[in-house]
């Protein structure tokens, strides 16, 4: 169920506007299509009515604008509001409050798209679902998404994300979880909380909020934070993996145990420890759900890899495994410990980026990352000057290591050096781009 008609959108957001066929909601210039329904958002460094222009020549019904815009239309009908992504947040919790879908909603510092990819694959067994794209996980991506979803799903998976206290509690007015999942609690964003893993902690908490939410599905690891430790009228279920103890526990990666009860055998079509721990997590709601043993192990055989998240890529005789969607120090040990071993007598290779957002914690970390990196790797490449206390640790140790400062350069090195045989890890945050060295 969506808003259909122009009229309705201005109804929903008490302005009165012309009746107009909708076919979809945009916030991106770019990725305006045919009857898209238009939100001119403003931020620090952009603001979308400088493009309006583009907009209407991609064919789009109507704008949602500022309510202080006194530019042109170039056609457009446009909604004048006080606050554009206020409408938009408005719009898509009128639209979803009309579905009759039960939500299950994922935050987290490590995991978040991963683990809403696994459960969403998971209750398809049993269930029809619908889930938020890619990383829709923010302020103005989430209720886009919600917006262009059809609405007669059993089940909608929603991604959460959040910068700064009181987003994810936003975005859960919007669509107010059944389930309530938090992966663990990491550095991610750390460069904004004065109060730092509590501080993360507490907003990442937010997620239990609400109060339609009436199960939480809580990795191990976020128990040792004080938000997680307050009573809240829901049932709390733990998922860990062994030997740790949870409700839900994976044991060996071949059976989960459910209190004293346990699966059949089976296995998983990975075996990295970072997505067996996602695994266990969307297991876990499964059960919750409804879902039988074999119905979730029937699921597990499907479960696949979201690009650019350890993805296993081989080429020209050696392994290339592409995790440069983002970066932590967290998700850089994980990747590095669950890096396959080179075959042929060949080398391990790490090409990383900086890792952004962590404040006057980045040197220090990146220096800790480096440390743990060079026990497991044979040859570093860096690049980006948030880098360069790893290329120190590297040096000290006697390790080859280069630094770059130009993507292209380093990637002519990198298969300068590769062989077959050779691993090759590329890792780093998002704003680094390092997916380029693998496009042709």
């Amino acid at each position: 169920m969506k808003f259909t008609k122009l009229s309705q959108v201005g109804e929903c957001l008490q302005i009165k506007v012309e009746e107009k066929e909708i076919t979809g909601f945009s916030f991106d210039s770019r990725e305006v299509k045919k009857g898209d329904l238009f939100f001119a958002l403003k931020g620090a460094n952009f603001d979308a009515h400088g493009f309006l222009k583009e907009v209407a020549s991609r064919g789009a019904a109507a704008a949602v604008v500022d309510a202080t815009y006194l530019g042109e239309n170039f056609g457009l009908p446009l909604l004048k509001v006080p606050d554009v992504t206020e409408a938009l947040q408005k719009l898509a919790k009128t639209i979803q409050a009309l579905r009759k879908q039960r939500i299950v909603a994922v935050t987290g510092s490590v995991g978040k798209t991963t683990t809403k990819e696994f459960i969403a694959t998971l209750l398809s067994q049993k269930y029809t679902v619908a889930k938020t794209p890619g990383n829709s996980n923010s302020q103005v991506a989430l209720p886009t998404a919600i917006l262009n979803a059809g609405g007669e799903e059993e089940f909608f998976v929603a991604e959460m994300a959040m910068s700064a206290a009181g987003h994810i509690r936003k975005l859960v007015e919007i669509a107010p979880p059944e389930v309530a999942v938090v992966t663990k609690i990491g550095h991610a964003n750390i460069e904004y909380f004065s109060d730092g893993f509590e501080g993360i902690a507490a907003a990442k908490a937010e997620i239990l909020s609400h109060p339609k939410t009436t199960h939480a599905v809580l990795n191990r690891q976020v128990l040792a934070y004080q938000a997680f430790q307050k009573d809240y009228p829901l049932q709390k279920k733990i998922f860990a993996l062994e030997p740790e103890k949870g409700d839900f526990v994976l044991e060996g990666g071949w059976y989960i145990k459910e209190g004293e009860a346990s699966s059949q055998g089976f296995r998983l079509p990975f075996s990295a420890t970072h997505l067996c721990e996602d695994f266990i997590a969307a297991a876990s709601v499964a059960r919750i759900l409804g879902l039988s043993w074999n119905e979730i192990i029937s699921g597990a055989h499907h479960l696949k890899t979201v690009d650019r998240r350890f993805e296993r890529i081989e080429r020209n005789g050696f392994v290339i495994i592409n995790d440069c969607y983002n970066a932590s120090p967290e998700s850089m040990e994980a990747a590095l410990s669950n890096l396959p071993i080179p075959s042929f007598g060949g080398k391990t290779i790490a090409v990383f980026g900086e890792m952004v957002d962590l404040g006057s914690y980045s040197e220090q970390r990146h220096r800790d990352v480096a440390q743990f990196a060079s026990k497991k790797v044979d040859h570093f490449l860096c690049y980006g000057k948030g880098c360069l206390p790893m290329f120190d640790v590297f040096n000290k140790e006697g390790k080859p290591a280069e630094f770059f400062r130009d993507l292209k350069q380093l990637k002519t090195i990198l298969f300068e050096i590769s062989k077959p045989g050779d691993v090759i890890l590329i890792k780093g945050s998002r704003s680094n781009k390092l997916w380029q060295i693998l496009e042709s």
